[in-house]
Order: C-alpha cells, then structure tokens, then sequence
C-alpha cells in the first residue's frame, strides 16, 4: 500500500532488484528488496615514528558490499544463484553500477513468510 500523502521529503519503502545469470541482471526475475544496505568502505595505511606515534596516513576507497532480504512472489519463485547479477543505482553520486550476488541464505520460520536474505558485491570489471 503507498501513502495516500506524501509532501517528496520523505523516500520510504522497498525497492525492485531484477536479478539474472546474464550480464547486469537483464531478463531476470524481479525481487522485491527489503532491508537493503550498502557498504562503501576504505582502506586505511597508518605509519608511526620511533616510538609508535602516528605520523602520516593514507586512506583509499575499499569494496563495496551490500545486502538484502529478498520476497519471494509465489512457491515457484527461484531464489537467485551465486553470481547472478543485477544494476542498481542506490545514489546519485555513483549512479548505476552492476552487483553479483555473493551468499544466500534460506531461513525457514514456523508461521513466516519465505524469504531469501543475500549479501551482494560491486562488479569491478
């Protein structure tokens, strides 16, 4: 159900990811997302002096990770496979770029709905 009023400050919900074995996820299934989380991390080299103070460092951009819990639309909805991807731009900044799922996990609850929780990596080249 989306808002009856919504004033455009406020982004809220779930989100698609259309998931695949070919390049960039095209032709794949559609997946509703929740709980979506990405994680741009650095690298950071740390130097220290003679007596173990700091004295210079240098930080770069690491890899970039993410995870999610995906619906399963009906009981013949496949769960994607290790290496499926999909394109996604989760900001402007970035803008689109192409992910491979990394893990998944099935959790099974008595009285639950099925769903499957993936993590996911930024496809370099």
């Amino acid at each position: 159900m989306s808002a009856f009023k919504n004033d455009g400050t406020i982004p809220y919900g779930s989100m698609t990811l259309t998931i695949g074995s070919s390049a960039g996820g095209s032709g794949g299934v559609v997946y509703i997302a929740d709980n979506v989380s990405i994680s741009r991390t650095s690298k950071t080299i740390e130097r220290t002096n003679e007596l173990d103070e700091p004295s210079g460092q240098v930080s770069y951009k690491g890899f970039t990770t993410g995870s999610a819990t995906l619906q399963l639309a009906t009981t013949s909805t496949v769960p994607p496979q290790q290496g499926y991807e999909f394109t996604k731009q989760f900001d402007a900044v970035n803008g689109s770029e192409v992910w491979f799922v990394d893990t998944i996990e099935t959790p099974f609850q008595k009285d639950g709905e099925t769903k499957v929780n993936i993590t996911f990596r930024k496809k370099y080249n």
